[in-house]
Order: C-alpha cells, then structure tokens, then sequence
C-alpha cells in the first residue's frame, strides 16, 4: 500500500509538471516561438526557446503566465481524484516557482517588469541581486531546519544563479546584435546621452547624444559591429 501511495504521489506530481510545462509550450507554439527542449526534473520542469531576444514583451509574458494558470486548471480539474498529499504539494510547486530567483518562473517575470522601465543589461543585474537575496533566505530556512530537499533545491538554484550572472554580458551582446541584425519598429524612443550601447533598453528606438550631436542607434550599432571598417 505505501508503495501504491507513492507511485500515486509521483504519477499526480509529474502530470501536474506536463501540465504546467505544456502551458508555456501551447501559448509559445501560438506565437510561433521555437522550442529548443521541455525537461522534467524530480523537483520541477523547463521549458527552453531558440528565440530572438528582441521578441514582444507581452507575448514572453503571456508565455510565462501560461504555465501555473494551466497547472491550475488541471488541478482543478483533477483534483477530486488527487490525495491531500498532492494538493498540498501542487501549491507548494505553485507558490515555489513564483519566487523571484533565477531560473524560476518568478525571476522571469521579475527580469520582464524591469525591462518596461529600465535598460537590458541592468535589468538583468537587478533580477540577479533579487534572485541572490533570496537564495540566501531560502538557504538559511534549509541549513536552520535541516531540510535535505531544501539543501538539494538551494544546491541547484546557486549553480543556475552562477550561469545566469556569467551570461549576462553574453546575452546583452547578442540582444544589441539582434538590434543590428535585424530591423525592429518600435513605438516609443529612448535618448541615451554617450555612446554607451549597453543602456539601450528593450522595445525602444534609441537616439544617442554625443558632443552635442544626435545619432541614430543603426549608425552607434554599425559602428560598433561593423567589422569591415577596420579591414
């Protein structure tokens, strides 16, 4: 019987998973996102995209909502044959990865309302400071009750923070390469006093003033990626 619980247990936890993770997966394939992999972990899912990073902020949000609303609906729609244990664990699942810590789907949408007001690469700095913070909290609750789950997620969430806080320049330089490479329409416009490339924002057209002079963001871009100038 225990081990019928606990085949139980694990069926509803991974199900609730599929169920999440194929949320983020419909709404993503509705915008024509391209999947790079789905994965389910003992303690979580993710699901990862070859994506430009200049796509539209609303649609990365409505993707990222898409995954806890449908673990709720198929909660509720299953719930009635669901044990206690799992309901208890679907809104531990829930409430966990709302937590603004990286790569958490709270960190996700954290990193998305600072981009509406701030720069890329700083937004990117803030959610990692955020995620930091809150790791530590997270690991001194663990260490003070002795939690080996606990020790185990806090394990994982640290060595995620790490590649996250060392890709930040990298995925900064490819977000301004995408702004060279392709041709973007945004409505709103950013003016950005120096030539610094890595206060541009996302979904804003720059003008940058220097030495009194204004420049478009295509002629600072061209001149910084333009390697033919210095054949």
């Amino acid at each position: 019987m225990m081990l019928l619980g606990r085949f139980s247990l694990f069926f509803w936890f991974t199900l609730l998973l599929l169920i999440h993770e194929f949320g983020h997966a419909f709404v993503a394939s509705f915008y024509r996102w391209k999947i790079h992999s789905i994965s389910i972990y003992p303690f979580g899912g993710m699901t990862t995209f070859s994506e430009q990073l200049n796509r539209p902020i609303a649609e990365e949000f409505f993707i990222l909502v898409a995954g806890p609303i449908a673990q709720q609906l198929g909660y509720s729609f299953f719930s009635s044959w669901m044990s206690d244990s799992i309901i208890y664990i679907h809104y531990a699942l829930l409430f966990f990865n709302l937590l603004p810590i990286v790569p958490l789907d709270g960190s996700k949408l954290a990193e998305l309302m600072f981009q509406r007001f701030f720069p890329y690469r700083l937004s990117k700095y803030s959610v990692f400071i955020i995620s930091f913070i809150m790791g530590c909290i997270l690991w001194g609750v663990s260490l003070f009750f002795h939690n080996l789950l606990g020790i185990i997620l806090c394990s994982y969430l640290t060595i995620q923070l790490v590649v996250y806080f060392r890709n930040i320049d990298k995925t900064t330089l490819k977000f301004l390469l995408e702004r060279y490479l392709y041709s973007y329409h945004f409505r709103k416009r950013q003016v950005i006093y120096g030539e610094n490339i890595k206060k541009m924002y996302r979904e804003r057209s720059h003008i940058f003033y220097i030495d009194k002079t204004y420049y478009t963001e295509r002629e600072i871009l061209r001149k910084t990626f333009d390697l033919s100038r210095s054949l």
